[in-house]
């Protein structure tokens, strides 16, 4: 709803949306919202692309794609999915240091948070074994279903 987008076929999902609030980015054409996550990453999430325009003046917060003016964060750096178009964010992962915790069948990094929580965010599903054992970081609730 009020994203710019019509998920509905008469187009109700749009109505009435101009008292939405952004609280980052807001599309050209819609009341559309979008994140700095959103912005310059190669992907359009705006109907009409305002979120890929005039990034060459765009700081990338981590790193940028080779190719293109797209940026990635060190999580999606050799975590086994192209996040750059020319899948440069999956390049040279031998020599990359993982923050926190490496995949046990691939060069793929993944965080604490990422650990136990229910989705397999390596290949072989390692970041999901052995759960019953984990320590959570201080004040820090985890409910296993």
């Amino acid at each position: 709803q009020c994203d710019g987008f019509d998920d509905c076929s008469d187009g109700s999902d749009e109505k009435n949306c101009s008292s939405v609030e952004c609280p980052e980015y807001r599309c050209n054409n819609s009341i559309a919202c979008y994140t700095w996550f959103e912005q310059c990453d190669g992907f359009d999430d705006c109907s009409d692309g305002s979120d890929e325009k005039d990034c060459s003046s765009v700081e990338c917060p981590a790193y940028r794609c080779n190719n293109s003016i797209a940026c990635y964060t060190w999580f999606e750096q050799c975590d086994g999915f192209d996040d750059c178009s020319d899948g440069s964010d999956e390049k040279n992962c031998s020599s990359v240091e993982c923050p926190e915790y490496r995949c046990n069948n691939s060069i793929a990094c993944y965080t604490w948070f990422e650990q136990c929580d229910g989705f397999d965010d390596c290949s072989d599903g390692s970041d999901e074994k052995n759960c019953s054992s984990v320590e959570c970081p201080a004040r820090t609730v985890v409910t296993i279903v």
